[in-house]
């Protein structure tokens, strides 16, 4: 039992040595969130990252694992909150959600939360999945080594907010890069199964409708983070898939 406990010691220890997490400068210290509108644009929070193993590249063996953030704001459907890594990859973390209410306490978002942050409520205390794209974007192979930031907009004037603070933890178990997106086709072959259904483009993720050369195809309520498939209306009910 005594080398049980001790082993799982060790393991523990191993996996807290493994994890880097890197703090932001708060709103305090660089000002608040401006609340004029889209006429402004993003106020974007720097965050320096510097000692990353393996040379600072981000991957599937260690990289960006979660990123949490605090923010007082008395509206908070006002805001789009985005991450820009070094390399220029942004991510939607989120994306006027919270309608009338206030703040976002202790939020996380990382690559294995079971619901999306459009799902929470304010102040969403608690671990989301971004609301706009796979968070292992990021872990492309950059250099994670160099200037991040939470870059955050208040899009309609009238209320008022800073971030408080912000964070970011590296690690062994980090989101993984979403796949290759396949190519995208204008036409679709009916298929009885969904595994074996061609890709077809949904109009840059908004859902609608395309063509093929029997008829046409409708597929609503999008909801799979990368890609889905929907089972058609038409043609005996035979399967298409979309990229989101």
């Amino acid at each position: 039992m005594r080398k049980i406990i001790s082993f799982l010691a060790f393991m523990l220890l191993v996996a807290a040595l493994n994890a880097q997490t890197f703090t932001g400068n708060s709103g305090a210290s660089i000002g608040a969130i401006p609340d004029s509108g889209k006429a402004v644009g993003a106020t974007c929070f720097p965050l320096t990252v510097s000692g990353l193993p393996n040379g600072g590249i981000i991957d599937s063996t260690y990289g960006l694992a979660s990123v949490t953030v605090n923010i007082t704001h008395s509206y908070d459907a006002d805001l789009v909150i985005k991450l820009k890594a070094p390399d220029g990859t942004v991510i939607v973390l989120s994306n006027q959600n919270g309608s009338s209410k206030n703040n976002y306490t202790g939020t996380i978002f990382n690559a294995t939360a079971s619901a999306g942050i459009a799902a929470g409520s304010p102040p969403f205390t608690g671990t989301f999945l971004p609301e706009g794209g796979n968070l292992g974007a990021v872990n492309n192979k950059q250099n994670g080594n160099g200037i991040w930031s939470l870059c955050i907009e208040d899009v309609n004037p009238g209320n008022t907010g800073t971030l408080d603070s912000w964070s970011m933890t590296f690690n062994n178990k980090p989101a993984l890069a979403p796949p290759p997106i396949p190519a995208c086709t204008s036409n679709a072959i009916a298929i009885n199964t969904c595994v074996d259904a061609p890709f077809v483009c949904n109009l840059d993720g908004f859902c609608g409708s395309t063509s093929a050369s029997f008829g046409a195809y409708e597929w609503t309520g999008l909801t799979d983070a990368f890609y889905s498939c929907k089972q058609s209306t038409i043609q005996n009910n035979s399967f298409i898939k979309f990229v989101a």
